[in-house]
């Protein structure tokens, strides 16, 4: 698939939004008993996200226009504390690509354009965070050099 991967536009704010929610209904049709629909994101809430000088709103378009995926990527600084080192991290806010479209080789073209900004930034990595049981997301991490950082556990209490 012939893509271009650019900074997101404000023209482009209403795809960004409406993958956004197709992901939204995935989400809470996996876990209902975390999630619930609603509009996860606002013009203005994308927008700030557009003029944030710690962020990058990255998207893919495809040659007909139409924005096949999109990434949410903020810079962070780890301050040293204790056991911590200081670290410089991109971490991946929102990596979404459209569903009739995945495998067909945007989120790779994506993930290599955050990689090459981390790099370019001088960061120390590049983290995300996926829902445990998104088999698919974690194989397409670990096939782009990634590996498991942490692993949160959680227990329903009725």
């Amino acid at each position: 698939m012939d893509l271009r991967i650019r900074n997101a536009v404000e023209g482009d704010i209403p795809s960004i939004i409406q993958l956004r929610k197709d992901y939204d209904e995935v989400i809470a049709d996996r876990r209902p008993d975390l999630y619930e629909l609603a509009d996860n994101y606002t013009e203005e809430e994308v927008r700030g996200f557009l003029g944030a000088p710690q962020s990058e709103v990255i998207v893919a378009e495809a040659t007909n226009n139409v924005i096949a995926g999109y990434a949410i990527v903020d810079e962070e600084q780890v301050n040293a504390h204790k056991i911590y080192k200081q670290r410089k991290v991109l971490f991946i806010r929102d990596f979404c690509v459209r569903e009739e479209i995945r495998g067909a080789g945007v989120g790779q073209s994506l993930m290599e354009f955050i990689i090459k900004l981390g790099k370019e930034r001088k960061a120390d990595a590049v983290e995300i965070d996926i829902l445990a049981d998104n088999e698919r997301a974690e194989a397409f991490l670990e096939s782009n050099g990634m590996s498991t950082k942490s692993i949160r556990y959680e227990m329903e209490l009725d």
